[in-house]
């Protein structure tokens, strides 16, 4: 079969001696260097997996889900997202990255001993100044997830090699309207370090712009790509975002591996949502409504939501929103081998239906598992 392509005798043969003389086969080449006749090889080999795709069942082992409907044809091949912007995921400078949560890292230096700096709370973000809206393109922008983190080993290593650093997650979930109240008493005050909140569901597969109704992620349930609820509380709470994988080991045009942040599937109940070709989804011929600008721009993922469309969209869910950021100030690096000065951070907020923001107290944790899991 693979003979039929023409590939012997093209004139294709010299170009690959040239390439794999120069960069050699290993995966220690540049991510844009392949022999055409793999390239052949690879389409011989997806048309014989659809040929006995067409002849035979395929095994699946007993611990997968039953599918939902009828699987792609080896979907862990689709080596190239044609619906990412070109050159996504660079273009834009640290200081150009608007949607970043800024800081000032003054306190990082050597001003105040580690144990001073890690038990200081004033330059740590507070989520009325975090959930702020952000206005760009003419929109008002307001987190709905971030990832950030001050201090890098590079910024102010000391002569044992340590350095200070301090990092946020900002994540949002879905509580139903009738349980806003009991969401809101059981989560207040309480430490969020160690993930028991609901995880967001994570998709490697699927193209950007297909999601979320196409095959990819549809043919398992959610729940087995992560996404799940906290039921055992009293109170239904879910993700309010996904996570997709996008790839990059074949695609020399993206400059690295990441996952991207995009509205849960729930938030296109709420009304038409479509993929703007850029970093989100929007009305046909209309306004974007979620971004992640890490998407076309690079830096930090986040999920961001217009300011004026989110409550009322999450009126048509018949929900409300909850914030749950979680934190830490630690010493990093250094030749000893004792663990320095650290202290986790948690705080809650809440969208009301008028617009404005239910804040919770911001509480500090030596104890790392002190209070962690819903409250009484």
């Amino acid at each position: 079969m693979a003979e039929d392509f023409g590939y012997i005798g093209s004139g294709c043969e010299e170009y690959d001696r040239q390439m794999l003389g120069k960069y050699g086969g290993g995966r220690s080449r540049p991510a844009w260097v392949e022999r055409i006749g793999k390239k052949y090889l690879w389409v011989a080999m997806y048309q014989l997996a659809s040929r006995l795709h067409d002849h035979v069942e395929k095994k699946r082992d007993p611990w997968m889900p039953t599918p939902l409907r009828r699987p792609l044809i080896l979907i862990e091949e689709r080596k190239l997202d044609p619906t990412l912007p070109r050159g996504s995921g660079s273009g834009a400078e640290e200081k150009d990255r608007w949607w970043a949560i800024v800081r000032d890292t003054e306190n990082l230096g050597t001003k105040v001993d580690d144990r001073e700096w890690v038990a200081a709370e004033d330059d740590v973000p507070c989520l009325g100044e975090v959930l702020r809206s952000v206005e760009h393109g003419g929109q008002q922008w307001r987190r709905l997830v971030s990832y950030s983190t001050w201090g890098r080993p590079d910024d102010e290593r000391r002569e044992d090699g340590s350095y200070r650093q301090m990092w946020m997650h900002l994540q949002s979930y879905f509580v139903e309207a009738e349980d806003g109240e009991v969401a809101w008493r059981r989560l207040r005050g309480r430490n969020f370090f160690g993930s028991w909140m609901p995880g967001a569901g994570s998709f490697p597969y699927g193209f950007v712009g297909e999601y979320p109704w196409a095959s990819a992620y549809r043919t398992e349930p959610e729940e087995w790509r992560g996404g799940g609820s906290l039921t055992a509380a009293g109170f239904d709470c879910e993700a309010a975002w996904s996570e997709l994988v996008v790839e990059w080991e074949y695609d020399a045009t993206v400059e690295e591996g990441r996952r991207v942040c995009v509205p849960a599937r729930r938030w296109f109940e709420s009304g038409e949502l479509w993929w703007d070709r850029r970093d989100g989804y929007g009305m046909v011929g209309g306004k974007t409504v979620f971004r992640d600008p890490s998407i076309a721009q690079g830096g930090a993922t986040a999920l961001l939501a217009d300011g004026d469309e989110l409550p009322r969209r999450l009126e048509g869910l018949g929900t409300s929103l909850i914030w749950a950021a979680v934190g830490e100030k630690w010493i990093l690096g250094g030749r000893g081998t004792d663990v320095g000065p650290r202290r986790t951070f948690s705080q809650i907020a809440r969208l009301e239906a008028d617009g404005s923001f239910r804040i919770g107290e911001r509480v500090f944790f030596e104890d790392y598992d002190r209070d962690r899991g819903p409250g009484g």
